[in-house]
């Protein structure tokens, strides 16, 4: 058996690298761990694991460090073990969270699932996510927050979300999918395979990794007043409910009209026209036991 391990340094405060002696005693079969620098490394690490006919590929990290390893193993055998140290790391919240300490009984389980992921074509790139991606509100408010991060590592993700309500910004969005249509101005519209984001909440409580289908959330035009009354019920997902969210399903959706801005996985990418399509169970993960 093959094992390579993918740690990014900074995750959890440290405690993503700091647990690599727990693994080498936990885990028999690692034969690389690569502590990744810079942005790009995780993705080109993971295609060479599974090239090299890795089994497993852990991935130590948040969200992002986990949508970039995602890129590089999509489509093949080898199965990915996302390990939650990051500041979200929400996607391990739908897939069922495996800690340090737990690796050795589930690789040995050796339970795995195949789940779904989305592929993104905008300004004539392509990527490929797992979670969720947000147009409008949710995009500027990690816009904000990995610009500030930067700055200073330790910043408050909610102090940024208010700061970002308290300037609410309205974008006119035509978006069509394969079997909807919606044209209106909105405030912030999600595109989920998982359910959690934001460190935790419930945006698409609905929403399964592995049935082929994108949940899509479109939060319609309102004041600031009205938002940040609202804004709490995204905590528990009950914000479904109100008169100005629209709900859909669809297996591929597409955003015509230019200018809004978006991000996946917590990684901010630029604006609008864009096209996202599911391609059903195209990642494997290794299950708890």
């Amino acid at each position: 058996m093959k094992i390579g391990v993918i740690v990014n340094p900074i995750s959890g405060n440290g405690s993503a690298v700091s647990s690599i002696p727990d693994m080498e005693k936990q885990v028999q079969g690692i034969t690389e761990i690569i502590i990744t620098r810079r942005s790009g490394e995780a993705k080109l690490a993971a295609e060479s694991f599974s090239k090299s006919g890795f089994d497993f590929v852990i991935v130590a990290g948040g969200d992002g460090t986990l949508n970039e390893a995602v890129q590089g193993i999509i489509g093949t055998e080898t199965a990915l073990i996302p390990l939650a140290f990051g500041n979200g790391s929400d996607f391990t919240r739908s897939a069922g969270r495996i800690q340090v300490e737990g690796l050795s009984e589930a690789i040995r389980a050796g339970r795995t699932r195949k789940v779904d992921t989305i592929e993104v074509e905008y300004a004539g790139k392509r990527i490929h996510f797992i979670n969720i991606l947000e147009l409008g509100f949710g995009a500027l408010v990690m816009k904000r927050f990995n610009e500030r991060r930067k700055i200073k590592r330790h910043t408050s993700f909610t102090r940024h979300i208010l700061l970002e309500a308290v300037a609410l910004k309205t974008f006119p969005m035509d978006m069509s999918g394969d079997s909807f249509s919606f044209s209106g101005d909105i405030v912030e519209c999600i595109v989920a395979n998982g359910m959690y984001f934001g460190r935790g909440l419930l945006a698409s409580p609905g929403s399964s990794i592995d049935d082929g289908i994108m949940d899509v959330h479109i939060i319609e035009s309102m004041g600031k007043g009205e938002f940040f009354m609202k804004l709490p019920r995204i905590r528990d997902g009950s914000y479904l409910e109100d008169r100005r969210v629209k709900n859909y399903a669809a297996r591929s959706i597409e955003v015509s009209r230019p200018g809004i801005p978006f991000e996946v996985d917590g990684e901010f990418l630029g604006l609008s026209p864009l096209k996202a399509t599911i391609n059903p169970r195209s990642l494997k993960i290794l299950q708890q036991p």
